[in-house]
């Protein structure tokens, strides 16, 4: 009669030899500033500018370019806060 046992390095080995029968993945590339911009586009952002960072990263910063508060917003809205 013959027995079987059970084997974990045999296991063990199988697994390793069918990762390695596997192909490799290669390693992912940091999106470009066109990537981001057609993510943007497709997302329906309206985007005022983007920004390339020295570190690579991509920024999309969201808003209507140019569109800033004037200093005579900004002076009415703290005299209300103020109660002047």
């Amino acid at each position: 009669m013959i027995s079987w046992t059970y084997s974990p390095n045999l296991n063990r080995q199988a697994r390793e030899g069918w990762a390695a029968s596997l192909p490799k993945s290669k390693p992912r590339k940091p999106p470009t500033l066109a990537d981001v911009a057609k993510q943007a586009s497709k997302a329906a952002l309206d985007v005022a500018r983007y920004e390339v960072r020295p570190d690579g990263t991509v920024v999309a910063v969201v808003g209507k370019q140019g569109a800033t508060v004037n200093d005579d917003e900004v002076e009415n809205w703290l005299s209300k806060q103020k109660g002047y």
